[in-house]
């Protein structure tokens, strides 16, 4: 729908991101609204620019009764066997049965990678404890420490 159905309009697309980011509020023929959110999965975003995803979404409303949804099947399940190795299909057939609701996860990190980073914290907050003390110009090094929190806490709601 970003590019009106066309695989010319697609393919000579010099910034798809851009492309996207644009129209990230146009309304379709059938007023649906084009967020990325809706239309990607895995997705990374700077404020409201959508930098990367990892999945395609595709979504069929068939309110017509036209028989869109029967080339839609037939379709799908040839571009299910034709396709690369490159890419992931849910379901791999490309035969959807009904209605149904996928979940893509997106978790880079290990086990190991969270234990490390945790104890990177852990260490780092140490070291933060131990340089308030060294402080003369402190009364309470406490309240220094409740104020670095909330400010944190603040700092992030507006980012």
């Amino acid at each position: 729908m970003y590019w009106n159905c066309s695989l010319d309009a697609i393919e000579s697309d010099a910034d798809i991101l851009s492309t996207i980011n644009k129209q990230s509020m146009q309304r379709s023929f059938l007023n649906f609204t084009l967020r990325p959110t809706s239309v990607f999965a895995g997705k990374s975003f700077c404020g409201k620019e959508l930098l990367a995803a990892d999945a395609l979404v595709i979504t069929i409303f068939d309110q017509t009764n036209s028989g869109i949804g029967k080339t839609w099947e037939l379709r799908s399940t040839e571009l299910a066997q034709n396709a690369s190795e490159l890419w992931s299909l849910y379901p791999e057939d490309g035969r959807v049965v009904g209605s149904q609701l996928y979940e893509f996860r997106f978790k880079p990190m290990s086990l190991n990678d969270d234990f490390l980073l945790a104890v990177a914290y852990f260490i780092m907050a140490i070291y933060v404890l131990a340089s308030l003390r060294k402080l003369r110009a402190v009364k309470s090094q406490f309240g220094l420490v409740i104020t670095v929190f909330a400010q944190a806490c603040l700092t992030r709601n507006y980012v």
